[in-house]
C-alpha cells in the first residue's frame, strides 16, 4: 500500500505536509519497525511528536546537511534527539562513518551499521 501527501509548504529544500503529519500515527500503528531516511527533518518531527514511543526505528543516514548552516545549528537538537533515539542508524560506507561528524559523534556506536 502506497500512501501520497501533498506538500503543504518547503523550507530549505524540506517538504512538509500537515495531513500527513495529521495522519501518520495512525498510519504507523500497524508497523512493527519504522524506517526513515535522513535528512529530512520533517521526519524527526513525525517521529518524535507522531510516532508511538514505544515503536522502534531505524534511520538510512544519506547525507550530512552542507548547505544550509545557518537553519543547521537550530535544527540539531531535533536531528540529535532523533538519531539518539534511532534503534540503528545505517550508513552508506565505513569512509562516511569516519568523515561525517554526525556519525561519528553518535554517542551509541554499537547502533550504527553500514549497508551492503
Amino acid at each position: 500500500m502506497i500512501y501520497c501527501y501533498p506538500m503543504s509548504f518547503e523550507i530549505a529544500s524540506c517538504s512538509f505536509s500537515w495531513s500527513l503529519w495529521k495522519d501518520f500515527k495512525d498510519l504507523s500503528e500497524w508497523a512493527d519497525v519504522i524506517h526513515y531516511q535522513f535528512p529530512w527533518p520533517f521526519a524527526d518531527l513525525l517521529a518524535l511528536t507522531r510516532q508511538s514511543s514505544s515503536k522502534p526505528y531505524i534511520v538510512s543516514y544519506q547525507s550530512d546537511i552542507i548547505r544550509q548552516n545557518v537553519l543547521n545549528k537550530l535544527y540539531q537538537p531535533l536531528m540529535n534527539k532523533f538519531l539518539a533515539n534511532a534503534a540503528s542508524v545505517v550508513a552508506t560506507s565505513q569512509n562516511y562513518i569516519a568523515s561525517s561528524s554526525v556519525l561519528s559523534n553518535l554517542k551509541q556506536p554499537q547502533y550504527l551499521f553500514l549497508m551492503d
